[in-house]
């Protein structure tokens, strides 16, 4: 429950990337280098690393902040898929 405390404050941020239709816009600039069978689609990714900023995260691996809570954040793209 500590961790839903800590995160709450990134539902705010959340709700911003769903409502600007964050995903679709990053499947659109950045598909083409992504398997089109790839399970972690562009924006899911590029918005879980945003989250693990505003979190307090200074660098990519800092995600796993966000994988430690998958009833808040679902499924989190694993530290290799991100540096690819």
């Amino acid at each position: 429950s500590q961790s839903l405390v800590s995160h709450a404050g990134l539902s705010v941020l959340t709700s911003f990337l769903n409502a600007v239709d964050f995903r679709r816009l990053c499947e659109d600039r950045f598909s083409q280098f992504v398997p089109a069978t790839a399970t972690h689609r562009p924006g899911k990714i590029l918005g879980a690393l945003a989250l693990s900023l505003a979190a307090g995260g200074e660098q990519a691996t800092d995600i796993d902040q966000l994988r430690a809570a998958p009833e808040l954040f679902g499924s989190v793209a694993s530290d290799a898929t991100i540096s690819r």
